[in-house]
């Protein structure tokens, strides 16, 4: 949904976010739409070491104790080529019923995005502001039933232009600030919680190794992106990663 960073089916992975539920959409075709869901995750499995390593084999179930439920609403062109979306999503995690422990995360997390997408000859830009809030506690331990205040955010800006050139060569840049924890001793949270987002679009290759994920970051950067067909894309960035 929307930008892909808080809700998104990966692209680059063989293992995907998927979900079991309901969900409804309305629109009126050019003009809004809006979808609302309630759904309970898939989670993968087996997802404990040992069972991993004896080559054990188990289907894929929802984890019922779980509940992400949200409204996204998208609105076109409500200033002559600016779009923009506002949206509401709910996580209630419960403990599995294989009995492996969460972190038992109620979030809250509520955003704004206002764009415009990119075309040859014009500048573009994207702003996506994110709040986030509620209670998750420190760890899984069975033992870990102190709910911590969750309070995050996460702030999204880039700006670029496309040239009117062969292959619509676009320059831009970029920069994400997300917050991480304060203080890992103190009563409350701030590390920003992705949810269900992609990284890889917008760190780089990074599915496997995992080396940056949308929280604890301030990171600013640079892209260059071609299109030598219309079925073809390929694009060369640079960032700088710092932590928040």
């Amino acid at each position: 949904m929307g930008s892909r960073r808080l809700v998104a089916r990966n692209a680059f992975r063989n293992t995907i976010n998927s979900f079991d539920g309901l969900k409804v959409r309305v629109l009126d075709y050019d003009n809004w739409q809006f979808n609302a869901f309630i759904t309970m995750p898939v989670g993968r499995y087996p997802n404990v070491a040992e069972q991993l390593l004896n080559d054990e084999h188990r289907f894929d179930e929802p984890e019922s104790n779980t509940w992400f439920s949200g409204g996204f609403l998208e609105v076109y062109d409500f200033i002559p080529g600016v779009s923009g979306e506002v949206y509401l999503y709910h996580l209630d995690e419960g403990d599995r019923d294989d009995r492996s422990q969460t972190r038992n995360r109620r979030y809250f997390t509520p955003g704004v995005r206002v764009y415009m997408k990119p075309s040859k000859g014009q500048f573009d830009f994207q702003l996506e502001t994110i709040g986030q809030l509620g209670t998750v506690r420190a760890t899984t331990a069975p033992t870990d039933s102190e709910n911590l205040t969750h309070e995050a955010w996460a702030q999204h800006a880039d700006a670029g232009y496309t040239f009117s050139l062969p292959w619509s060569p676009r320059v831009a840049l970029e920069y994400d600030y997300v917050s991480g924890d304060e203080d890992p001793n103190d009563k409350s949270d701030q590390r920003f919680d992705t949810l269900f987002g992609a990284r890889r679009w917008e760190y780089g290759p990074t599915g496997i190794y995992g080396a940056f994920a949308r929280s604890n970051i301030n990171t600013p950067g640079y892209r260059l992106s071609v299109a030598p067909r219309s079925d073809v894309q390929a694009s060369i960035g640079h960032r700088f990663f710092l932590v928040s």
